[in-house]
C-alpha cells in the first residue's frame, strides 16, 4: 500500500488512525482514556480494554504497560511513546512525537512513565472500564 493511500485510510472518519490498548480494569487508566476521548470530537482514536487480548502472554504485557498504540504501517508504541503519538493524533502536529524521541527527554518521559505506571492502582480514577462494560472485556473469540 502507498502512503498515499494508507494516510487516505486513516484520515476517513470511520476509520481510527490510532488504536490505544488500555487496562479496562484500571480506574485511574478508564479516567486518562475519558479525558483523551473526550477531546477526540472527530473519533481519530479506538479504545479497546487489553482484557479483550485472547492471547494471555499478550494480554499480560498489554495489560502491565497500560497504553500502547498502533497505527497503520507505524511500529506499536509503549508507554510514554504512546502517549505522544496519542497527542499527535489529537493535535495534528508531528512535534510531540517529535520532542519525546529527543534522546534526553526520551529518557526522561520514560522515567516518568514507568513511575505513574507503577503507582497508576493509588492514583485517583473513574470507576475502571471493565466494571462499567463487562460486555466489552470479555476476550474476542
Amino acid at each position: 500500500m502507498t502512503s498515499k493511500m494508507a494516510s487516505e485510510k486513516t484520515s476517513s472518519p470511520s476509520s481510527p488512525q490510532l488504536t490505544v490498548i488500555f487496562d479496562g480494569g484500571c480506574g485511574f487508566c478508564t479516567r486518562t482514556m475519558r479525558l483523551i476521548r473526550a477531546r477526540d470530537r472527530e473519533s481519530r482514536i479506538a479504545w479497546v480494554p487489553c482484557q479483550r487480548i485472547t492471547n494471555d502472554a499478550t494480554r499480560g504485557r498489554l495489560c502491565a504497560n497500560a497504553v500502547v498504540a498502533a497505527a497503520d504501517g507505524q511500529e506499536d508504541a509503549i508507554g510514554a511513546q504512546a502517549f505522544a503519538r496519542i497527542l499527535t493524533t489529537l493535535t495534528g502536529s508531528p512535534w510531540p512525537v517529535r520532542i519525546a524521541t529527543l534522546p534526553v527527554l526520551r529518557h526522561l518521559l520514560a522515567a516518568g512513565y514507568w513511575m505513574i505506571a507503577r503507582l497508576r492502582t493509588r492514583l485517583p480514577g473513574d470507576s475502571p472500564w471493565c466494571a462499567q462494560h463487562p460486555e466489552e472485556c470479555q476476550p474476542a473469540s
